[in-house]
């Protein structure tokens, strides 16, 4: 059976959307899926960790330092004061929640 756009587009309605929320850099968590820099894929972040200035026994105020989720070999920072773009799981789109979308489901098999 051949699926037309109409199908596509049900189909689409079924699957649940996560916002993208602005959190700062000190509020990023870790398991956010975090969009650092503009145009490129987000990463999930995994393990985070502060520092130490090099040389120094002050705590580094600028950094804030995480590893990759799904490359765990790969080490990034961001700045605790600046805004960050993350997916955080359980906050979703207004109306796209899995109960919006089981919702959107049932209708369409009773209807």
């Amino acid at each position: 059976m051949m699926r037309t756009a109409a199908d596509e587009t049900e189909v689409y309605r079924l699957i649940p959307r996560l916002k993208i929320i602005k959190v700062k850099g000190a509020d990023v968590q870790p398991g956010d899926h975090l969009y650092h820099y503009e145009h490129q894929a987000g990463v999930r972040v995994g393990k985070m960790w502060c520092s130490r200035v090099p040389g120094g026994t002050a705590w580094d105020q600028h950094r804030v330092y995480f590893r990759h989720d799904d490359f765990p070999w790969t080490v990034d920072s961001i700045h605790p004061r600046l805004e960050y773009p993350v997916h955080r799981s359980g906050v979703y789109v207004e109306g796209w929640s899995p109960e919006d979308c089981d919702r959107r489901r049932q209708e369409l098999q009773g209807g």
